[in-house]
């Protein structure tokens, strides 16, 4: 029939009318046991990603990807998202994410010809329930095709095998387990990394697709919150740039990654400050122990990534960043002296903070330098204030209170000999340094515990008058001081063992270099209380007790410390 031939041909060329508009394409819900099977809920952010999806598999333009320009992603992201072919995805739960890919491989094995689309979980079963397991209906993949009329269906199922589907044109989905073994032996189009977050080997399986991508391949990781591999790639500590769609926002994490940030918040029915949205999210952080304070409700819904790895050391941090008391808008820092501090680190971050102490004795933080693979010669160049550029084209901007710091705190580990050189000798990483004009004053590693004591019970002891703030010009400060964690023992060891007073060993680079400054500057011991005046009545009374208490009674000739 002429009608099934224009419907076949509008599917093949427009991915958004086969997966929303035709209404063909059906899914199913397991959880809903009066309407099962669904079409495709069209909602505007399902729109935008399968958007970004067809720009980052290059199979549009990103001037056609009308969606996501109209909510405002920058044209300038989607050229960088086409030729990355490389994007990640972090996101609450429950918003049809992994359902709508599942549609774009769907579309582009069967309309675009000679795919090999690996898509990759846990282990081999979980992939096979998105592919195809056992039954024609039981994978999501394998039920879209099969709830197809006749016209539009593009393969035999029943020639389908485990975690496998060749369709007519070609291409070929595969579900494998985590891992680089199989994504080495292969040159696949497209590779789904389906909870990336939750694999061990999730760094492996990235570097190993890059090679892949290279060539012209689509590399696609999406996952909820879960601390590893996948969260030190995407940087969630780094700002979003906000779409016009609440919810909705992407980033460049670590300036080279594409990044889609999807919130529960983007779904029509969730807004927050609404009546439905508010009735929802009153319906589903009831089944969370304590609600929306729930670490559980804040990992799985409002992706927060440290959630469950242990007590905060600072519990009300979240709602201090937004009192605009301690968090603060950059500002000259004139009158005030400066200072600096430094962490180094090559694979992990350094850090360089800019300090300034006002007249009256507040500290605020002002500028910082951070990031991973930066050697430290180019580090040295933007303490001293110049602008630098990686090898790998990463930029960073020079130090602008260069110059005017009275001195420099460096981490200890700095002056250890164990850097190799060309003449085949050892040097120090201060020495290095020096060598570039930068010298350092050798700081105190350690004491989370007192900083935290002085942070809680000095400078931030009335939050709304603090005497220690930041700049948001030091987001990675920001962040990891949010992310300072007790470490915990599992409920099995805590019935035995008191938990341990020490912190998470991670994510605290910049954390560890303000330490090293607060020491330099610790709060003012509090005044000793003064000693009793002899031969007044409390002094008499003194004496009165200490003979009570069997004491020798002091002549009040004695002095005022009886």
């Amino acid at each position: 029939m002429i009608e099934h031939a224009i419907e076949l041909e509008r599917c093949r060329r427009d991915a958004h009318f086969f997966i929303f508009d035709s209404q063909r394409l059906k899914t199913k819900d397991e959880h809903d046991h009066d309407n099962p099977v669904k079409s495709v809920p069209d909602h505007p952010y399902l729109r935008i990603f399968l958007d970004c999806l067809l720009v980052g598999g290059k199979l549009i333009e990103p001037d056609k990807a009308h969606h996501a320009l109209r909510s405002g992603i920058d044209r300038e992201f989607l050229d960088y998202l086409y030729r990355a072919g490389v994007l990640f995805v972090e996101k609450s739960r429950d918003l049809f994410i992994t359902n709508l890919v599942c549609c774009f491989i769907h579309w582009r094995a069967k309309y675009v010809r000679y795919q090999l689309i690996l898509v990759q979980s846990k282990n081999e079963d979980d992939a096979a329930n998105i592919v195809y397991n056992k039954d024609e209906d039981a994978a999501r993949l394998s039920f879209q095709e099969y709830q197809l009329p006749e016209h539009l269906k593009s393969t035999n199922l029943r020639h389908a095998s485990f975690a496998r589907i060749n369709f007519d044109s070609g291409s070929r989905v595969r579900g494998i387990p985590e891992g680089a073994r199989i994504i080495r032996s292969e040159h696949p189009s497209m590779i789904f990394s389906d909870e990336g977050a939750y694999q061990d080997e999730f760094d492996s399986s990235f570097t190993s697709s890059l090679p892949a991508v290279q060539g012209g391949g689509f590399f696609l990781s999406v996952s909820s919150a879960e601390p590893g591999s996948f969260q030190a790639i995407v940087c969630p500590e780094e700002p979003n740039t906000a779409t016009a769609l609440q919810g909705f926002s992407y980033r460049l994490a670590q300036q080279t990654i594409p990044v889609l940030r999807i919130h529960y918040s983007c779904h029509p029915g969730r807004v927050p400050g609404t009546v439905g949205g508010e009735g929802w999210k009153k319906d589903a952080a009831m089944r969370y122990p304590g609600g929306v304070d729930s670490p559980r409700w804040k990992k799985e819904q409002e992706i927060d990534y440290g959630a469950l790895s242990g007590t905060k050391l600072f519990s009300k941090w979240e709602e201090w960043q937004r009192n605009g008391r301690i968090v603060i808008a950059p500002f000259d820092p004139r009158g005030y002296r400066l200072y600096a501090s430094y962490d180094h680190g090559w694979r992990n971050p350094a850090a360089y903070h800019v300090h300034g102490v006002s007249p009256d004795g507040d500290i605020v933080t002002l500028w910082e330098f951070y990031a991973n693979y930066v050697p430290a010669h180019q580090i040295a160049e933007i303490i001293k204030g110049k602008n630098i550029v990686t090898e790998d084209g990463r930029r960073f901007e020079g130090n602008p209170y260069s110059g005017q710091e009275r001195f420099k705190v460096a981490d200890p580990s700095i002056w250890a000999e164990d850097v190799p050189q060309a003449d085949k000798t050892n040097k120090s990483t201060a020495w290095i340094f020096e060598r570039c004009g930068v010298y350092f004053q050798e700081g105190e590693r350690g004491g989370d515990t007192t900083v935290a004591e002085w942070l809680l019970g000095h400078f931030w002891k009335d939050p709304e008058n603090p005497l220690y703030r930041i700049t948001t010009d030091c987001s990675k400060l920001i962040w990891e001081i949010g992310q300072q964690r007790f470490r915990q023992f599992s409920d099995k060891v805590a019935l035995h063992r008191d938990q341990p007073e020490e912190l998470v060993d991670k994510d605290n680079h910049a954390w560890d270099d303000l330490k090293m400054f607060l020491k330099r500057f610790p709060p003012p011991q509090a005044k000793k209380k003064p000693g009793l005046i002899p031969n007044t009545l409390p002094w008499w009374k003194k004496q009165i007790q200490r003979q009570a208490m069997g004491l020798p009674v002091r002549s009040y000739r004695a002095g005022a410390n009886g």
